[in-house]
């Protein structure tokens, strides 16, 4: 087992045998005090490798149980000489705070404290001790659960993680628990055992204690046959990926950004798998399958219909579907009034010959002679009229925005820039009230620039 962990490692990590001058990648190892992750750290010390340390984390779930785990790691890193990393979590107060599993808190609280210490420290890659069985019960509790095809490649042993140069390795996910078990027992490792493991009302648990033994009777080697078919699963997900990417690049319009993502309806109904696109385009931003199966009915329809996923809305415009996140407590845009500072910024000064304005849905630019001070912001209302810029009368806020056919969402964002005797001025983001244009005989300049 020995040699074999040992050419999975340095495939993972890149190393290269015959580059004697190569400096090994410092690996971080994820290890919570239980068989395969004390193994883990045992392989990792019996082959010499160079530039390796430890991390444990007490979630405080188990009583006692949880402290003598930690205790275990702490005892096998000094005996050893290993670098160790330690903290707690409230993970039941967390997860109670973020409206998440107890499991789903766990995970998130110690991968970010992993990335954290990877950061700090100068660590190249994160060491996890998934195993055969786990990458095995994962698919089969994804398929379970309902999955797209990335979930038919379970778990992966080589992930690229959001920080540049960092990754995760997963060495043992082509060893079996029963293999690990052996190595374990041959070499003395110390472990402790998780209780939690022999309870079955965990869906994982009842996979792994209830299911397994059944299949292994039909097939003894069905988690080598499974891992065949995982790598098939993989190969194919990976080929469709890069076709979504594609595919993406067509649908979404290059005028999207972060907070408002723009899907074109033409070449996605174009297309003969259009519902599966709309469904891996929508499904990063909360949407699941029977929400997609609404919108994509929706798409032969009037405009106007939003839908919303817990953290999303999608909008069905003329000719696009409009996704944007939803505003979170404490943005100024939730509000009708707001400071105009976080809004506007507002500059006046002489009109100069040499003064050339160059408006845009941006920049505006109006005569400071014929505004009344101190200025306000706010969104605008029902009723509300301005005398649009190049037009010969005034017109309601609503209409003028409907006919030139601006999205729901956009008009709901559109605020309006008051002057003190309570004037539209400028509807901000399209247009300047044409009763403050600049003329020849404008001798100050009132110059507005919209920051949101």
């Amino acid at each position: 087992m020995l040699e074999r962990f040992e050419e999975k490692l340095i495939s993972l990590l890149g190393i290269d045998p015959a580059n004697s001058r190569q400096e090994f990648p410092r690996v971080l190892i994820a290890v919570s005090g239980g068989i395969d992750s004390m193994s883990l750290a045992h392989l990792f010390y019996k082959i010499n490798y160079s530039h390796f340390a430890v991390a444990t984390v007490n979630f405080k779930l188990r009583v006692n149980e949880s402290d003598l785990d930690e205790e275990l790691v702490r005892s096998w890193a000094l005996e050893n000489s290993v670098r160790f990393f330690s903290t707690s979590f409230d993970t039941t107060d967390y997860a109670l705070f973020k409206g998440i599993s107890t499991q789903m808190a766990a995970r998130e609280l110690r991968y970010n404290w992993f990335f954290e210490i990877m950061n700090n420290d100068g660590y190249d890659a994160l060491a996890i001790a998934h195993n055969l069985n786990d990458t095995v019960e994962t698919l089969f509790l994804n398929i379970l659960r309902g999955t797209g095809v990335d979930g038919l490649a379970a778990i992966r042993e080589l992930v690229e993680t959001p920080f540049k140069g960092k990754k995760i390795v997963r060495p043992l996910l082509g060893f079996t628990r029963k293999e690990i078990e052996e190595y374990a027992a041959k070499e003395g490792v110390e472990y402790r055992h998780d209780s939690s493991n022999f309870e079955n009302h965990y869906s994982r648990n009842k996979v792994r204690n209830l299911v397994f033994p059944h299949f292994e009777q039909i097939n003894s080697s069905f988690l080598q046959t499974i891992e065949k078919s995982i790598c098939h699963f993989t190969a194919a997900g990976d080929i469709l990926r890069d076709l979504y990417l594609q595919k993406r690049d067509l649908i979404v319009s290059p005028g999207s950004s972060k907070e408002r993502v723009e899907l074109l309806i033409e070449p996605l109904l174009s297309d003969k798998y259009a519902d599966y696109w709309l469904f891996m385009l929508l499904e990063e931003y909360g949407f699941n399958s029977a929400q997609v199966k609404q919108i994509s009915a929706s798409l032969s329809g009037e405009p106007g219909k939003i839908f919303f996923s817990p953290t999303h809305r999608a909008l069905k415009d003329r000719d696009k579907i409009i996704v944007t996140p939803l505003a979170p407590q404490g943005n100024p845009l939730v509000s009708d009034q707001f400071n105009i500072d976080e809004i506007v910024e507002i500059f006046t000064y002489e009109r100069t010959p040499q003064f050339i304005p160059v408006p845009s849905d941006k920049i505006f630019f109006m005569d400071a002679g014929k505004v009344r001070f101190p200025l306000s912001v706010r969104r605008w209302k029902s009723g509300d009229k301005f005398h649009p810029l190049g037009m010969s009368c005034s017109k309601k806020v609503s209409d003028f925005l409907t006919d030139i056919k601006r999205d729901r969402f956009t008009k709901e964002e559109r605020c309006v820039l008051i002057s003190a005797d309570g004037k539209i001025i400028c509807l901000l983001g399209e247009r300047i009230d044409d009763r403050f244009k600049i003329t020849a005989s404008t001798s100050r300049v009132l110059e507005v620039h919209l920051l949101k």
